[in-house]
């Protein structure tokens, strides 16, 4: 069965379900899929004063059974992107702000296979996302780095919208993953433990809270600092020493005025170890690339790279191109990347 059609024969029944309760409770359709998620992980259709209805209940309890059979038979990677696409939909919808849109999943995919590589023999058992959204990027890492058990793996998701956070709970449970969610600013102080890893697609854009920023080496002098390098710092404040940090960041970042505070900032406490040029082919316009920035922190065994690997990611779709980038990788990893163990 093409890929496609295993895709399809999960969504499908998860579409008619999240439509049909969306009509039911007048809600959004982004809403109804955070509320059909908790019916299925549930394996029950939640009732509150009256709605849905039992007609609408049992239709629900029919579409439920179609997509736990498919979901069975096609397994959690199409579920994956069964799930993925439900949430695309309900974004167009709602016209959703570009720095709440989910990260791709051939984005999330990427950041896994050079994380992968680069990691190699590294701890990766908790990971942080202090941005994470609907969790999509951080749910693709955790399931593709690899792991002796699913168990060992544990994630921790930070966000101020409540929204999201209940979607990607949701999303969660549903490929099996144990992830710890906090409502918070991710530039407040956290109470998340030291971490192995952190993957963040930060918001673009200026963070408001002037008061928070001033406790950041990379805040501006005057005005609002970004929010995408204060990200970056929380991050890497979070990581254990030697720990490492993946960020999809805008692929002009260091070539802005505000870009010598966090220069300044990662050349006292990380080193620069890679920054990866995402394809072209992932975005509607070129202007907008990104790119995987790869810092490791001060600490443990972590030294700079002798050379930081600089290089454009090819085609995911150019098979050939994109193993011998992997191979690259792996060949720049051996004499320049020191871990902990």
């Amino acid at each position: 069965m093409a890929e496609v059609d295993t895709v399809q024969q999960i969504f499908a029944p998860l579409d008619d379900a999240v439509t049909t309760l969306s009509a039911a409770l007048k809600v959004s359709y982004l809403d109804a899929l955070t509320e059909e998620l908790d019916n299925l992980n549930n394996r029950d259709v939640h009732v509150e004063n009256g709605a849905p209805n039992q007609e609408v209940v049992q239709h629900l309890t029919d579409l439920a059974a179609q997509y736990e059979q498919a979901k069975t038979r096609g397994g959690l990677t199409p579920t994956q992107t069964a799930i993925q696409l439900a949430i695309v939909k309900g974004m167009r919808a709602d016209k959703t702000d570009a720095n709440l849109m989910i990260t791709p999943e051939a984005i999330g995919t990427l950041v896994a296979a050079v994380a992968d590589v680069i990691l190699q023999g590294a701890p990766s058992t908790t990971i942080l996302d202090p941005s994470v959204g609907t969790g999509n990027l951080l749910l693709t890492v955790m399931r593709q780095l690899p792991q002796k058990t699913a168990q060992e793996r544990h994630g921790y998701g930070v966000d101020n919208n409540e929204d999201l956070l209940a979607l990607a709970d949701g999303f969660a449970q549903q490929l099996g993953e144990h992830v710890e969610w906090f409502h918070q600013d991710g530039i407040a102080p956290l109470v998340v433990p030291p971490v192995d890893l952190v993957v963040n697609e930060p918001p673009v854009g200026y963070y408001p809270l002037d008061e928070v920023a001033k406790d950041y080496a990379t805040h501006a002098a005057t005005g609002h600092s970004f929010a995408h390098h204060l990200f970056i710092e929380q991050g890497m404040r979070t990581v254990a020493p030697g720990g490492f940090g993946f960020f999809i960041v805008p692929t002009e970042i260091f070539n802005t005025q505000e870009a010598s505070s966090l220069t300044a900032w990662m050349a006292q406490q990380t080193y620069i170890q890679a920054l990866l040029e995402l394809p072209d082919t992932l975005f509607q316009d070129s202007k907008l690339g990104k790119s995987i920035l790869v810092l490791q922190k001060h600490g443990g065994a972590a030294q700079q790279a002798k050379q930081i690997l600089l290089a454009g990611i090819p085609n995911p779709l150019a098979h050939a191109e994109l193993a011998g980038f992997i191979q690259n990788v792996k060949d720049w990893r051996k004499d320049n990347i020191q871990v902990n163990k």
